[in-house]
């Protein structure tokens, strides 16, 4: 599982996420938005570098790579430098964290601004905030340390439980929470949670056996041996997106696991022969287990 380089959760459950590999995953953003991200990818434009969805209606910012900005809804808002991150707040309110130093803001939360003000202009320089529609926040200071007040008892238990290295607020209660050491928590849609899970593709390094041995035969005698299947899968007499059964696996402990391992030993041997024979990496469809495992073996 790829850990999403941006995250944005908008008003009307919609969500946007980029994968650091630069896939895309979108859904219910506002049609500027949409519009606006379509016809730059297929005019072979510089792809998005950051974006932020609002709590209300169409309030949307997105940054592509080649440094253009567009945006909807933010009142009083104009970019001097890079922007580093951007959140959306209730009311119009919303936090701007240039890349290196400075931020500015508009209309924060009542309480944060309070402790804001008692804070001494000595100690680390605040870097981000992030807002709900209840007048909840997070925020973050350039040490790292962290300040959040009047989130649902959900979310504060994983921040107060985790070393947290990012999160993202969104309307309806919905967040997503980075972790330090790569874990991920989140409240949101199912299709939010399939687009994070579910993709397709895995290489066979990502991927870990359930079993110390396995047998040469497979129950299915149509694949015959893993060495019948390994040939035919390093020789491409087989399409593995067509002809051979998807591969289920589970996420457990931050890794993959593989309920499939004799057609994983397959895969793995047939990838690593392509690979010192300069031919392209082999990559196979997978399928997400619905339960979790305790894994035997490494």
């Amino acid at each position: 599982m790829q850990v999403p380089k941006v995250v944005a959760l908008g008003a009307n459950g919609s969500f946007y996420i980029l994968f650091p590999d630069g896939e895309e995953v979108w859904e219910g953003i506002p049609t500027w938005l949409h519009n606006k991200i379509n016809g730059r990818n297929n005019a072979g434009h510089a792809p998005v570098s950051y974006l932020a969805l609002g709590i209300e209606n169409d309030d949307a910012f997105v940054e592509f790579e080649d440094g253009r900005c567009y945006w909807e809804g933010l009142e009083d808002f104009d970019v001097q430098g890079d922007v580093g991150k951007l959140s959306f707040g209730p009311d119009g309110a919303w936090f701007l964290a240039e890349k290196g130093d400075g931020f500015t803001w508009y209309n924060l939360p009542d309480r944060l601004v309070r402790r804001l003000k008692g804070r001494q202009s000595w100690l680390p320089e605040l870097k981000r905030v992030e807002m709900d529609e209840n007048g909840g926040y997070w925020a973050q200071f350039a040490d790292g340390s962290t300040w959040f007040g009047g989130l649902d008892d959900g979310l504060t238990s994983v921040l107060q439980e985790n070393t947290v290295k990012d999160v993202v607020l969104g309307p309806d209660g919905r967040y997503f929470v980075k972790s330090a050491n790569g874990r991920m928590f989140w409240r949101t849609s199912n299709s939010f949670t399939n687009s994070i899970h579910c993709r397709r593709h895995l290489d066979p390094s990502e991927i870990r056996y359930t079993q110390r041995s396995i047998s040469q035969y497979f129950s299915d005698e149509d694949y015959g041996t893993i060495f019948d299947l390994e040939y035919a899968l390093r020789w491409g007499e087989l399409d593995a997106e067509v002809e051979v059964d998807p591969i289920r696996v589970v996420w457990d402990e931050g890794v993959w696991w593989s309920l499939d391992n004799r057609r994983l030993w397959a895969f793995k041997e047939s990838e690593s022969i392509a690979i010192i024979q300069g031919s392209l990496i082999l990559l196979f469809t997978v399928v997400i287990a619905a339960t979790s495992i305790r894994p035997k073996a490494a």
